[in-house]
């Protein structure tokens, strides 16, 4: 991850670009290494611990991420991630209202 933001320069010509510098940031993808606790009742509604590593993606606390952030629960369920920091975040399960196995996979739309 870039820590600081890398200055750039919007152009559709190559001749005439933005006045001033737009700003472009790298960032780490998120990893889950645990969820706590990794089962519940299939009417959802446990809220679930992910720890891993680069859950902010940014260690630029200015840029909020609150509102792109989301874990894909198989692939017919979304729910808001609430991050507290780089390592640990929170989400609510869903209800699948069956008993199954739904692998998890956090989203950053930034």
């Amino acid at each position: 991850m870039i820590d600081t933001p890398i200055p750039l320069t919007i152009t559709l010509n190559i001749q005439q670009a933005t006045p001033t510098y737009s700003l472009y940031y790298y960032y780490a993808f998120p990893e889950i290494t645990q969820l706590v606790p990794d089962r519940g009742p299939y009417t959802g509604g446990t809220r679930i611990s992910i720890y891993g590593k680069s859950m902010h993606p940014f260690k630029t606390t200015n840029l909020d991420v609150s509102n792109t952030s989301y874990v894909r629960f198989g692939t017919d369920y979304i729910m808001p991630l609430e991050i507290y920091n780089q390592t640990v975040a929170y989400v609510t399960s869903p209800a699948p209202y069956v008993e199954c196995q739904l692998p998890v996979e956090v989203i950053l739309i930034i």
